[in-house]
Parts: structure tokens; sequence; C-alpha cells
């Protein structure tokens, strides 16, 4: 589904409905698929571990609405972004290719029901296979994943999507502990999910297995950014996910800085190879 929704961008029907960059991050991928086998190119597609995280939305079940009880379904768009974030790893190691994402979009796609499908999976699924036994699955062991938000409020959004989604969804629900208010917890190899803003009192020790940035275009400070990204490297295959908006005063907020530093990736001013982007923006002038 990735290299068909890509295709359709770069080349196809919906070439003149996509802004620029998205262009860009379809022909990025397309043009990553060539370089498999390259000798300064370890990466490959691995299309079992796209579908992993796309069965993770289908084992999903919507937790109110007309749809309550129905599976989730995800949009091609939505396809493209989470199979090449999931489906790309190293040839040697098995790891995800990707550490960090950035996925700037319009408000009202879902993104607090995306994130809290993501966290549910890193709490329950995500995993990786070494090359010497590719039948063997290796998950985490005591998986952490961080909800972080500006403010608590915000935060806790997508934790109450999270256990919302998580209740109503046997796949997940029989996996976790997930209780009203306390974080939730993988009944066979512990570790937490929980909400993490700026005024949580004590964030020592972290480390990280899934940090999920929501509304980066809020912050006013790198910190928490910082703050996961600086907890890297007790982890295999670590990921540090921000997703935002286009912003009220963003010219003069850190999410600025980030999104101009991706956007010379996708215009391949910029080497990257472990920074997943997307942009869907309208263009200046329209």
């Amino acid at each position: 589904p990735a290299a068909v929704y890509a295709k359709q961008v770069v080349y196809g029907r919906l070439h003149d409905q996509c802004c620029p960059y998205e262009i860009l991050a379809c022909k990025r991928h397309l043009e990553d698929l060539e370089r498999q086998g390259a000798e300064d190119f370890p990466y490959v597609f691995d299309c079992t571990r796209a579908d992993r995280i796309y069965q993770a939305f289908a084992l999903g079940r919507h937790c109110r609405g007309v749809l309550q009880g129905k599976p989730i379904e995800i949009e091609p768009w939505q396809q493209f972004d989470l199979g090449v974030l999931y489906g790309w790893v190293h040839k040697d190691t098995g790891y995800r290719r990707f550490n960090r994402s950035m996925n700037k979009r319009s408000r009202g796609t879902a993104k607090s029901t995306e994130n809290a499908i993501k966290g549910l999976y890193h709490m329950t699924a995500d995993c990786y296979y070494p090359p010497n036994h590719p039948e063997l699955a290796v998950f985490e062991l005591e998986p952490e994943v961080e909800c972080v938000a500006v403010d608590r409020d915000q935060a806790k959004r997508v934790m109450k999507d999270a256990r919302a989604i998580g209740e109503a969804s046997p796949a997940y629900s029989k996996r976790l502990r997930i209780p009203k208010s306390n974080p939730i917890v993988n009944l066979k190899r512990g570790g937490h999910m929980r909400a993490l803003s700026a005024e949580t009192k004590n964030k020592d020790g972290l480390s990280p297995s899934y940090y999920c940035v929501d509304e980066y275009e809020a912050h006013s400070t790198s910190a928490l950014y910082d703050l996961g990204l600086n907890s890297f490297g007790k982890r295999a295959q670590p990921l540090l996910d921000c997703i935002m908006t286009a912003g009220d005063n963003a010219d003069n907020m850190p999410a600025k800085t980030e999104e101009d530093y991706a956007k010379l990736i996708l215009r391949g001013e910029k080497k990257d190879e472990r920074y997943f982007v997307m942009i869907r923006e309208v263009p200046d002038g329209e």
C-alpha cells in the first residue's frame, strides 16, 4: 500500500491534490526502494513489519459514535505514513530504520486516535526479527510509552483515547491492565504507557521505547522534545514521533526550527537517513 500510494502521488492521479512536500516524501520512499542493496544504504523495506502496524489498527475498535465496536480503518495516506515509518529496517540488525519522525498535517485528521493506537502497539506488539533468526520476534521488555504534550490536559487526551480503544478492543484488553488514571501496563512484560507534560514532576530516568510528542507547534521551548531525544540509547529501536499542525505563532516556536530541518531533508539538502518526514500543508499563496 505504501508504494502504491507513493506512485499515485508522484506520477498518478493524486499528484495535483498534494502539496510539494508530500510529493517529495513519496518520491523519497520510491527512490529508497531503488537504493536497496547499495553499499551506502544499509536498509531494506520489510512488508511484514509494515503489515504489523496495519494489523495494530485493524485490531482496534471504535469506542464511540455510530462506528462503536467496529474495526478502525485507515486511509491510504495513513497506510503510506505508517507503512514507511515502520516498514524500513536495517538489513544487518533487523532494527527499525527510523528513530525520529515528524508528521505535519491539518487539524481534524484523527491525530489523537492514531497516537493512541501507536502507543498500544508499542505496549503490546512492537518487535524486531534478528537476521540470523528471522522466525523469532524479539519484543521490548518493559516497554515505556510516553504521551508527551505541553500541558497535562493535552497529554491526557491521547491517554484517554488509548484507554477507551484498549478497553473496547479484545486484542489489547487481554494483554494490558488499563486503569482509569494510572499508567497502562503490559500484563506479561510490565512497562507503562503514561501522560507526560511540563507539569510532570519526576521526569528522571526515562528509557522510552516510544516517545510521542503531540501538538509540538504549541511548545514554547524544545525541553520536552530534547528530553526524549536525550533519553535514547537504552533501547534497540526507540522512536520519537512528533505530530503537529500549523500553529498561530509557529514562526517563534521550536517546531519551526524542526520543520525547517525536516524540509531540508525532503529537498535533498540535508542527509538524515533515520528521520522520517511527512509534511502536508497548503502551499503559500493558496
